[in-house]
């Protein structure tokens, strides 16, 4: 059995999460305007298509980026799947030129096509950068994809990966405190927007958020804010490596600092797989993250030949180094800094390490005196939730 106490510092990471999160305007903004590109594509090629988010868009952790001092458009990620081809029906060349053609000889996207990327083509619409992935079915039988890939040599290629599954795995990540919270937070949306919905049932599942989700929303930004501007920050942790490092360490923290916590202590005992001559670390899930002196690892959970380090051993380790780097800093600046009781010291805190501004009042109405710094006692009793047979990762090795 697993009890987590609801927490001052979890209404925090709450409120700022919250914040960070993409609006439900912009949402569906970018729901429509993705369909009508899938819509586009495949009347033009004459493929059969299907369009389809991955990553933060699909998994309910968008945040607004923050690059060169400011808050910047949102990141939507794309999958166009052309499920009547193959990798021995069209060359990854060829689809990913098709798929440039068309988008480069449309006025509605030409003004906003970015130049070719090793794997995406992007569009960079007002509020939002939307990347398209062109992929084939791996087989008939499953739900991995064969993407365009360009390496360093312009030399195109299939990568392998699984998005679809992917998100079935985070989905199970989470599954045990989501049924806890489901109906709770779906109330109060729903008495938040009655002019949006006619019912609680018609509340999407989207809306409800997990602690996991909103602690990997705090790592991505606090992850932008400590890379900008810096030497290396073209070697900050992809979205991707937090995503599963996170996930996979999350257990079923009812309080979403407490979840936060967890993470960042469990990922800083990773670094001792760079420092260790032996290469092993003290960590739970000690394969989590490998090194075999050369390479680095960490394996999609649910397409084993994905390896989102894959780069982490170029540049003399530039990107490992990076990680370990930004861990450290998570673990002995922002939360020793976030759990003082001095409210002057969390406002530095959030002002710095995430770009948040937080008046004294607020805080004070999040759970924090007006003198002490410490916890109110005027506060009403906090509810505890209780966890029974919390799911274990679903990462083995």
């Amino acid at each position: 059995m697993q009890t987590q106490e609801l927490s001052t510092y979890g209404r925090i990471i709450d409120e700022i999460a919250m914040q960070i999160d993409i609006t439900e305007e912009m949402y569906t903004k970018a729901e429509k305007k993705y369909n009508e590109l899938g819509h586009y594509l495949e009347q033009s090629l004459k493929y059969p298509l299907s369009i389809y988010p991955q990553g933060s868009f699909m998994l309910g952790t968008v945040i607004k980026p923050y690059r060169n001092g400011k808050d910047a458009d949102y990141d939507i990620d794309l999958v166009c799947e052309f499920s009547s081809k193959s990798e021995t029906s069209i060359l990854p060349e060829k689809l990913k030129k098709d798929v440039g053609y068309v988008l480069q000889n449309n006025d509605e996207y030409q003004p906003f096509l970015d130049k070719e990327g090793r794997r995406c083509w992007t569009l960079n619409f007002a509020g939002f950068h939307m990347d398209c992935l062109p992929c084939v079915p791996f087989t008939s039988y499953d739900k991995k994809i064969s993407l365009t890939h360009t390496d360093d040599f312009k030399n195109y290629e299939w990568k392998r990966s699984n998005p679809k599954e992917f998100g079935e795995w985070f989905k199970l990540r989470q599954a045990v405190i989501y049924k806890e919270i489901e109906t709770a937070q779906k109330q109060k949306i729903y008495e938040g927007n009655q002019r949006v919905y006619d019912s609680i049932d018609a509340v999407p599942d989207r809306r409800v958020k997990t602690p996991l989700q909103k602690a990997i929303q705090i790592l991505k930004r606090h992850r932008d804010v400590y890379f900008a501007n810096k030497i290396n920050e073209k070697y900050k942790p992809i979205s991707m490596v937090i995503t599963v490092l996170a996930a996979t360490l999350y257990e079923q923290e009812a309080d979403s600092y407490f979840a936060l916590k967890n993470i960042i202590e469990e990922m800083g005992r990773y670094e001792e797989v760079f420092k260790s001559s032996i290469h092993r670390s003290s960590a739970k899930n000690e394969k989590l993250i490998t090194f075999d002196g050369n390479k680095w690892r960490i394996s999609n959970p649910v397409a084993q030949e994905e390896n989102f380090a894959e780069r982490w051993h170029e540049d003399n380790h530039a990107r490992a180094k990076a990680f370990f780097e930004w861990t450290s800093d998570l673990k002995h600046n922002f939360l020793q800094e976030l759990e003082s009781q001095d409210l002057k010291v969390i406002q530095k805190c959030l002002g710095q390490r995430l770009c948040w501004s937080i008046g004294e009042e607020k805080l004070i109405s999040l759970g924090f005196s007006n003198n002490t710094g410490s916890y109110s006692e005027s506060l009403p009793p906090i509810r505890e939730v209780v966890i029974t047979n919390p799911i274990k990762p679903y990462l083995q090795y």
